[in-house]
């Protein structure tokens, strides 16, 4: 009994022990559209520093099942046998890139092969050709109780001024004189970015902004400044049209000028320059000319032929506005003054034969009269809050 044993015991050590040291990982790549297997796609393995360790093409193999073959799109990688996680990119014509993590967990001492979940590869999308949109801008639309025009929606000819604009607004009528209605109703306040211009003269503004400069035009209901600062919650709201200048000139130089000579000593001239700050806005206007018919091509007014002026008359103006509101809108301060002469030179001469049975009479007359008005105004406020 005692040899039986030993010899037993000898034999246990004798036998080696076999270790598997390597693992075969191995998968199929498929559409997720069709469910095809995608034959030759290509699998790149990456080590642990995010490089590539390793490249395979997914071969065609075939499979019976029921008597039918199948094509199959298989890969397999030999990895060290150990517990690991495996990072791979899958790459095929006409589809996505697709990065795919497997992880290696609970691996026996003796399991050789270990199965990757199908890969199921997504369409890539569609690459257009280069496309040619063409938009129509929106020219007006509603911010709550506010009415808000795109300038740059409306066509308008090149040199176009404020006064253009305002009369192709839906809804608005520019009337003589700077009236402004609105669906019928009275705009009371015009402002230039929110701030008055010139103490609401409305002719002076809308005949000096150029309407390249503008961004929107709001028309909403408002308070006056002095309403504000009093706290009137009384009194009604005020019809009130904002012009909002783009940003690029809201900060910096605006300067217009035209002029002009014509037959029989006819001038005109005009200069407009305005500075403006985010705090700060100072204009300055000139108007000069001899021209009787201050009329627009195209605009629409309330004059007949019987207003068709007579003689010569001379027109000039000069103004100067500013205002000025600290960032913290707690102090402002706002004014203008404005000078304008008009001169009018009527010559009238007739002659008038009367054809009578006791003989013709004759007459003449000869009319001159010369008249010169003068306005000067000026008005400042100062207000703190």
């Amino acid at each position: 009994m005692r040899k039986l044993l030993i010899g037993a015991v000898a034999l246990l050590v004798v036998l080696p022990v076999f270790a598997i040291d390597y693992l075969y990982i191995h998968g199929r790549v498929k559409s997720a559209l069709t469910k095809y297997d995608l034959t030759g796609a290509r699998v790149i393995l990456y080590d642990s520093l995010g490089e590539p360790a390793d490249t395979c093409i997914a071969n065609t193999t075939f499979s019976v099942s029921q008597g039918v073959a199948d094509t199959l799109a298989t890969f397999g990688f030999v990895v060290p046998h150990r517990d690991s996680t495996y990072i791979m990119d899958v790459e095929y014509p006409g589809y996505s890139t697709q990065t795919v993590t497997f992880e290696v967990s609970k691996l026996g001492k003796k399991e050789s092969r270990r199965a990757i979940p199908f890969i199921f590869m997504q369409r890539a999308p569609r690459q257009l050709g280069e496309v040619t949109v063409t938009a129509s801008k929106i020219k007006f639309y509603n911010k709550g109780d506010t009415v808000v025009f795109n300038a740059d929606a409306f066509q308008l000819a090149e040199g176009s001024m404020l006064d253009g604009l305002i009369s192709m607004l839906p809804g608005v009528e520019l009337q003589e004189g700077g009236n402004i209605l609105f669906n019928g109703e009275h705009v009371e306040s015009l402002l230039l970015n929110g701030r008055q211009f010139l103490d609401g003269n409305n002719q002076l503004m809308l005949e000096n902004i150029a309407a390249y400069t503008v961004k929107n035009v709001e028309v909403y209901k408002g308070q006056t400044d002095r309403e504000k600062w009093i706290g009137d919650t009384l009194s009604p709201r005020h019809l009130t049209m904002d012009v909002k200048l783009k940003k690029e000139y809201n900060n910096g130089l605006i300067l217009n000028a035209q002029g002009g000579y014509g037959t029989d000593g006819r001038y005109n001239g005009r200069l407009f320059a305005s500075w403006f700050s985010y705090t700060t806005n100072v204009t300055l206007l000139a108007n000069a000319n001899n021209l009787n018919d201050n009329r627009k091509p195209g605009k629409s007014d309330t004059w007949t032929p019987e207003r068709l002026p007579s003689g010569t008359k001379q027109y000039k103006m000069g103004a100067a506005n500013y205002n000025y509101k600290n960032v913290d809108e707690t102090l402002s301060a706002n004014g203008h003054i404005t000078y304008e002469e008009t001169r009018n030179l009527n010559a009238r001469t007739m002659a008038r034969t009367n054809f009578l049975t006791g003989g013709d009479t004759y007459d003449n007359s000869f009319d001159r009269s010369r008249t010169k008005d003068m306005k000067l105004e000026t008005r400042h406020y100062f207000n703190s809050y």
